[in-house]
């Protein structure tokens, strides 16, 4: 499930991602406002909040992968900085082998910083 996190500072968007992600979830909740402000014109400085307990179906990892060609390549140059919340050990270890693939500037935050993580996304 993928929701979007109402309380973030202007200029960012910011996403919980927890449970099982499904299609669905990117058509519907992820992508729309990311595509928005890519046509706006806007550089992108998104939030993600990812629970223990994530799950994605396979139809998602495919939608995954269809963000990253289209707004994570074609359109690198958009995004800023990148914040990703999660207090998982194999998901730290991941982005530090993969992290110099993720376009623009990105850090980790644990789950008890996510107000730090905010802060650090703000213009």
């Amino acid at each position: 499930m993928v929701e979007q996190i109402p309380d973030m500072p202007p200029g960012t968007l910011g996403f919980r991602v927890s449970g099982r992600l499904a299609e669905e979830d990117y058509v519907q909740v992820l992508v729309p406002p990311l595509r928005r402000a890519v046509e706006a014109g806007e550089r992108l400085r998104v939030l993600y909040a990812i629970g223990p307990e994530l799950h994605m179906e396979p139809e998602a990892l495919w939608e995954d992968i269809k963000i990253e060609l289209d707004l994570g390549i074609r359109h690198r140059e958009v995004w800023e900085r990148i914040a990703v919340v999660a207090d998982m050990d194999w998901l730290w270890r991941a982005f530090a082998l993969f992290s110099w693939m993720v376009p623009g500037e990105m850090r980790l935050f644990h789950e008890r910083d996510l107000e730090a993580a905010k802060a650090w996304l703000s213009p």
